[in-house]
């Protein structure tokens, strides 16, 4: 890890942060540098969060990158697409329970 810290910006009169980073990375024997944190751009107004994040990843840390075999240029550190799926899928899961007790038990049916 080459850099990491918490960039701070304003968003439509919101304060917002998200880690700015720098890594290297080697494919095949060519070096290269990275600048994504997450798959999928990632902010929040919870600078706390991203202090967490850049304190997990410092400067001169060994971390885990991931890559496009097709393309090794484009990386990444957070695969937060997978992580926003399953939540996703969770979601679904819990209220399609829900629904089938409902129903089953009679809830909201007349008399």
């Amino acid at each position: 890890m080459l850099e990491s810290e918490v960039e701070e910006y304003d968003s439509d009169g919101d304060l917002m942060y998200r880690p700015r980073v720098r890594y290297t990375y080697r494919v095949n024997g060519r070096e290269y540098i990275g600048d994504a944190a997450y798959r999928m751009g990632y902010s929040t107004n919870s600078r706390r969060e991203i202090e967490r994040f850049v304190q997990e990843r410092p400067a001169g840390k060994l971390v885990e990158v991931y890559y496009d075999a097709k393309q090794p240029e484009r990386s990444f550190l957070v695969d937060n697409v997978r992580t926003a799926f399953l939540v996703g899928v969770l979601i679904f899961v819990v209220l399609s329970v829900y629904v089938i007790l409902s129903v089953s038990m009679g809830f909201g049916s007349p008399g």
